[in-house]
């Protein structure tokens, strides 16, 4: 019995000291570690973007390391500057000096962030961590969210580690991103501290990276005057004023457009360029532009069209001249619409005849001689080269060494300008339109064409006394006006007004065009009034108004002093096309040819503009019954030397 009490004591005694060493311990750990709580504030607007690229941005302020980076989900790849923003999808990780507590994100205003797990108030969106995780996912927003300040809240633990066992860890650099050198206690697992490993870039053979395969992008230089351009240099087509060049992307016709990046008087471009080579146009002084499939060229006199065609002609000859780094670039053929430039508003290169966005011309650079450079030459015997101005292309001054042949300078001079002109003006008649022609004396280009109306014709006794056509027969009179669709259906045109300023029309009922009108119907009459010049404006007379135009398809009844002036066709087969000249084309009085569309207006083309006038021919009144036989009023007889005879007859009134 006293052996096992003693065993017992002798375990009680164990267990004691097993428990307050515990306890010392637990006591010295207490003593020997110190947690503080901190919150910092990352300021977004004013963030230190340390790297980016394509997937991944990360920003750095006040110790705290902000990674914004692209996952699969996410539509668009965060912005490429400051404030930092963020798009659905996006991954996001915060590293703090501490274990992360809670991070409270201030969003602009109407731009509201979405968190697993975090809760929102406004535009304060908070959310609570363990102290492990720091790597969140952005879930759903209205709009690309951006930030006024991240408040980062987190916990330091400092303990009396000596941090005497360290490891290393390397995160190698790539072409595009940083690396670093992270120094951390084994013990602690502390960062003790961490050194920027910078982006390697890329090394560059045979056009594509060693280390990651992408392509080495190409450097062109602007082209300042025309002379620097040559047969055989391969050129690209850049807007001036936009980061775009002229693509490989056809279609019907036009050519789009692709991204470049550009420099100072140079441009740098990857992938859907297209590089055109320089030829010999069909025309003197002229270029072709030779791309896969043939050459570049203006399609149609009518059209925007820049398209390829196989065989070199007029239209594929392009003249440039350049002035201040900006070039014109027509094709010599037939067409009107022959200036090769860039329509912002369609992301699209093509030809116009007026308006529109300027283009560059950047070259491939001439590889540079493969001779040494001459180090030990002073470059005191030199030589000057005037190249003169020419009124749209610029000049230069170059100054090449006489002894090594370096060029040691070279200075722009502007273009000149149309100084010199000559103005010649060509009187119209009544059948040809006349014209004043700006000439410059200096280059032979013409510099404006104004055109100038035919003058109308001078009828004297039913004919021109200039030219000698027959004065056209006058329809001045009151017309009912129809028009007959392909369902074999005529409508009549009314003084009602349809949506949209058109003029309304009603089913005549009729499948066959009447002979007249009996006017009974008023608001169906139409009155033509004939102008001096043989042309005619249109009254309705129910309105006190005329017919007019505004813009576009637009009629509208006016005052007589906004009429317009209509020129009336006949045809061969009895019909009518009532048209005027307007700003953008010739605008037929039109019938809309869509079967539920019962209105009129003032059409270009695609509709039906074949009228029919139906002369109003007003009833007379009934005539009385009558005989016709004449009475006899009265009678005189006179005797004298001879007999005469004086009679007096009344005849009916209408004969």
């Amino acid at each position: 019995m006293k052996r096992n009490n003693a065993k017992k004591l002798s375990a009680l005694i164990c267990l004691a000291l097993t428990l307050v060493l515990a306890i010392t311990a637990i006591f010295a750990i207490t003593a020997s570690a110190a947690e503080e709580s901190k919150t910092l504030t990352f300021d977004a607007d004013k963030a230190n973007r340390t790297s980016f690229s394509t997937s991944k941005q990360v920003w750095e302020q006040n110790g705290i390391v902000f990674t914004n980076e692209k996952s699969s989900s996410t539509t668009n790849v965060a912005d490429y500057g400051n404030p930092v923003r963020l798009y659905k999808g996006s991954k996001i990780t915060i590293e703090a000096p501490g274990n992360i507590t809670q991070i409270v994100f201030e969003c602009a205003s109407s731009y509201v962030l979405s968190l697993s797990g975090a809760s929102t108030s406004g535009t304060t969106v908070t959310i609570t961590l363990d102290g492990t995780s720091n790597i969140f996912t952005v879930e759903s927003l209205s709009a690309q969210t951006r930030f006024n300040s991240i408040k980062v809240s987190y916990n330091i633990v400092e303990t009396s580690c000596t941090h005497e066992k360290t490891e290393e860890i390397t995160n190698n650099p790539t072409c595009t991103e940083d690396g670093s050198i992270i120094i951390k206690c084994s013990e602690c697992n502390k960062t003790i501290s961490t050194a920027k490993l910078p982006a390697t870039g890329h090394n560059y053979e045979n056009g594509a990276c060693t280390e990651c395969g992408e392509k080495e992008p190409k450097v062109y230089e602007l082209v300042t005057d025309v002379s620097m351009l040559q047969i055989g240099d391969q050129i690209i087509i850049v807007a001036t004023e936009s980061n775009v060049a002229l693509s490989t992307t056809q279609n019907d016709n036009n050519r789009g457009k692709a991204d470049v990046v550009k420099g100072d008087s140079v441009v740098t471009f990857g992938e859907n360029i297209e590089v055109i080579t320089l030829e010999a146009g069909k025309k003197p002084e002229t270029f072709a532009f030779k791309v896969d499939g043939g050459y570049l060229y203006a399609a149609s006199s009518g059209s925007n069209y820049l398209r390829t065609e196989t065989t070199l002609s007029n239209n594929s000859s392009w003249t440039i001249t350049i002035a201040s780094g900006i070039a014109t670039i027509k094709a010599e053929g037939e067409n009107t619409r022959n200036w090769l430039r860039y329509n912002s508003s369609s992301s699209i290169f093509s030809c116009f005849g007026s308006g529109q966005k300027d283009v560059s011309i950047y070259k491939m650079p001439a590889a540079e001689p493969e001779q040494p450079e001459n180090l030990d030459c002073q470059h005191t015997n030199t030589t000057t080269t005037t190249n003169p101005a020419k009124c749209e292309s610029d000049g230069s001054t170059v100054v090449t060494c006489d002894d090594c042949g370096k060029e040691m300078s070279r200075e722009l001079i502007p273009a000149t300008g149309h100084i010199n002109t000559t103005t010649t003006t060509v009187d119209p008649t009544c059948t040809t339109t006349g014209s004043v022609t700006v000439t410059c004396d200096d280059c032979g280009e013409t510099v404006s064409t104004e055109e100038i109306k035919k003058t109308p014709h001078a009828y004297v006794n039913g004919a021109c006394k200039d030219c000698g056509e027959a004065e056209p027969k006058s329809l001045a009179g009151k017309y009912v006006i129809m028009a007959k669709r392909t369902s074999e259906t005529t409508y009549r045109y009314t003084q009602g007004e349809a949506t949209g300023s058109r003029y309304a029309l009603v089913d005549s009922g009729l499948e066959t065009l009447p002979a007249s009108n009996d006017g009974s119907d008023s608001s169906l009459i139409f009155k033509l009034i004939k102008n001096d010049d043989g042309t005619y404006k249109i009254y309705v007379e129910g309105k006190s108004k005329y017919l007019g135009w505004t813009s576009s398809n637009t009629g509208d009844f006016v005052d007589e002093a906004e009429a317009k002036n209509v020129t009336i066709d006949e045809l061969e087969n009895g019909l009518f096309n009532i048209h005027f000249t307007a700003s953008d084309g010739e605008r037929y009085l039109s019938l809309n040819n869509t079967a539920t569309n019962n209105f009129a207006a003032w059409y270009k083309s695609g509709q039906i503009k074949d009228l029919a006038l139906i002369p109003v021919v007003e009833s007379q009144p009934e005539e009385p019954e009558c005989t016709h036989e004449a009475k006899l009023e009265s009678a005189n007889v006179n005797l004298g030397k001879s007999l005469a005879v004086k009679y007096y007859v009344s005849l009916c009134d209408h004969v």
